[in-house]
């Protein structure tokens, strides 16, 4: 017949096992912790500080989508909108446009109604040279980002290709007023060498001395050809009766831009940027 004893060595004993087993309960609650936080940051608006100061620019969009009368006279719409690029360390985060919010009129067109859909900027992260990235749809939705190529996305999104070059046969014969800025110049050029009715009319360069773009550029041939950094260009068309569309075609214009601080949503581009540190462990 076995016999217990409850004496000081056995009291001794069971206190052993009881703190053995109260360290492994809360190392597993430590661990639960742990995923349950690295799930927030992934989900929510989790703020990880960053070693390094953001660095961000914008790229404004001007650009015509359709027309409309107004008291009788043909008219362009435009569509403006600005994507943000925000540069950490050797990452750049792009916010694209906006959802448009479009009608459809009774004739069965569709126009834009000038409105967005709030909060429904796409971003899109990437090391700089990786051939892939991130695509966020809506981060204030969470839910798993995409793998994405990287030039695809920004020739379809981050209006990548866009760059306005001239003829060099041309560029000596540019003529027009500059007019000198405190922080470069701007050229007025008019098309001599115009060829067909699609062509523009006249063309505004805007050239800065000083504002860093991080390597990014609207006309690598304009940039060497003026030496210095071309930020923006702007295209004019006239007004004109176009024989291909057998219909007239109202004066309009499309430009881009590269613009300094931006307003950014440093939240937003936090938590985009732990997400895709997180996944790049």
């Amino acid at each position: 017949m076995s016999q217990h004893t409850f004496g000081p060595k056995a009291q001794h004993l069971n206190m052993k096992k009881i703190f053995k087993r109260f360290r492994q309960i809360k190392a597993i609650q430590v661990v639960a912790f742990i995923l349950l936080l690295g799930a927030a940051c992934l989900s929510c608006n989790f703020i990880v500080p960053r070693r390094n100061k953001l660095y961000s620019i914008g790229l404004a969009i001007d650009m015509p989508t359709n027309t409309e009368i107004v008291d009788g006279v043909l008219k362009s719409v435009q569509s403006k909108d600005t994507i943000q690029i925000s540069f950490i360390e050797d990452i750049r985060i792009y916010r694209f446009a906006p959802t448009h919010i479009w009608k459809t009129e009774s004739d069965g067109t569709m126009t834009e109604t000038g409105a967005v859909v709030p909060d429904s900027h796409p971003y899109f992260c990437f090391r700089a040279g990786d051939e892939k990235g991130l695509y966020f749809p809506r981060p204030k939705d969470g839910g798993t980002p995409l793998i994405l190529p990287v030039d695809s996305i920004l020739i379809a999104s981050g209006f990548k290709g866009m760059m306005i070059s001239i003829p060099n046969d041309k560029l000596p014969k540019l003529n027009g007023p500059r007019i000198e800025m405190p922080f470069g110049f701007e050229q007025r050029i008019a098309n001599s060498f115009k060829k067909n009715e699609t062509d523009f009319d006249s063309l505004y360069l805007t050239f800065s001395k000083n504002m860093d773009t991080r390597g990014l550029t609207l006309s690598k041939q304009l940039d060497s050809a003026y030496g210095t950094r071309l930020i923006k260009w702007s295209m004019l068309f006239n007004e004109y009766f176009s024989s291909l569309q057998n219909q007239p075609v109202p004066k309009r214009h499309f430009s881009l831009e590269f613009i300094a601080d931006p307003p950014i949503n440093e939240q937003r581009v936090d938590s985009v940027l732990a997400v895709y540190r997180a996944m790049k462990q």
